[in-house]
């Protein structure tokens, strides 16, 4: 490679690169480099092999193994897979499929496309799973009146977020019954945290809206929501999509859908440090950068709450239904809805005036 710009377009073009499931192929590691010191070094995987979470623990063994750690055997995600599969076949996830589908009893209905300015009149007839992609992070005087907002509700940062994702998709549809899919780390014993693989679930969270409810009262029906989908969190998604007609025999596939099943909005929050520095042995990492998978969703807002810095907000808008400034435009109405409510809990949801 001659120079960094170069490796990191080489980068995106193994970003798009398909795996031979067939043959075995999840999992490639490259070297990129225009120096003898000087390296890009990617770890890529397809969905099946692992998830963040994998990442991370890949980073903290290698950092062991350099240091001359001595590593017990590692625990297997076939373990997990028998042991979820047989959970699910004998029963006793039973009562926790049964809350998916109370909340699911009627079908939701699709979300409504936000009048963004640079948005299609219209869904197309095919799902796409490209997206246009905008971040920023927000301010840290923001940030720190959003957890003093929290405590006193003895809520947490997350469902604030959640709260003010579900108030401004509602001011922008101008939809009441909105679904939105919960990233969880599915990872339940200290087993499961140290495991390779993919354990990532969705929880599918129904929640209405209110205009005339205050901010605060939203922000409680939230951390209440949170609190019951995650005592029952251990149902794949794949599996209550089977269980209310909408996956499996007789359903149509991915490629014969318009919009993705179920929802439509996707809410992924992660909590912690990422490693943008540090030592693996005599290497010194300057920079992370993370590639996502894509998915098929209208919108999905991911943040990354560190502690040492401000936290970082992310926004991936369809692109078969947006346009590339349009991610700039969300965040921007994103970041007012934080700021007003953290002022103000009392407002009633409604009085929030959008800039967009």
């Amino acid at each position: 490679m001659p120079d960094p710009a170069a490796a990191e377009e080489a980068l995106k073009r193994l970003e798009t690169e398909k795996y031979d499931l067939a043959a075995g192929e999840a999992f490639k590691t490259v070297d990129f480099y225009w120096g003898p010191d000087r390296h890009l070094f990617v770890i890529a995987y397809h969905r099946l092999a692992g998830d963040g979470s994998t990442t991370d623990n890949l980073f903290v063994e290698l950092t062991q193994l350099y240091n001359g750690a001595q590593l017990p055997a590692p625990p297997q995600y076939s373990d997990f897979a028998v042991r979820q599969r047989s959970d699910i076949r004998h029963g006793r996830t039973d009562a926790d499929i049964a809350y998916w589908k109370s909340m699911h009893a009627t079908t939701p209905t699709t979300l409504p496309l936000m009048p963004l300015p640079q948005a299609q009149p219209q869904r197309p007839g095919a799902l796409a799973w490209q997206q246009h992609t905008g971040s920023v992070r927000l301010s840290a005087v923001v940030a720190q009146r959003i957890k003093e907002c929290a405590r006193r509700l003895k809520a947490t940062p997350m469902h604030f977020y959640l709260a003010a994702y579900k108030t401004l998709l509602a001011l922008l549809t101008g939809h009441s019954d909105l679904v939105i899919g919960i990233a969880d780390t599915n990872r339940s014993s200290i087993d499961d945290i140290s495991t390779m693989g993919f354990f990532a679930n969705m929880l599918p969270i129904r929640m209405d809206y209110n205009p005339k409810d205050k901010f605060a009262e939203v922000l409680a029906d939230t951390k209440d929501r949170m609190r019951q989908a995650m005592l029952h969190s251990r149902v794949p998604y794949s599996v209550t999509l089977e269980r209310l007609g909408l996956a499996g025999p007789g359903s149509p596939s991915a490629r014969e859908l318009a919009h993705a099943p179920l929802f439509q909005a996707v809410f992924d929050y992660r909590q912690g440090e990422r490693a943008d520095s540090g030592k693996i042995g005599g290497a010194s990492i300057v920079k992370v950068m993370v590639s996502r998978e894509r998915t098929p969703h209208d919108v999905v807002l991911e943040m990354a709450d560190e502690p040492a810095r401000d936290p970082l907000l992310t926004v991936k808008l369809q692109s078969s239904l947006y346009g590339p400034q349009d991610p700039h435009t969300f965040l921007k109405a994103y970041e007012s809805i934080l700021a007003t409510f953290s002022m103000n809990m009392a407002l009633l949801v409604e009085e929030c005036k959008l800039d967009i």
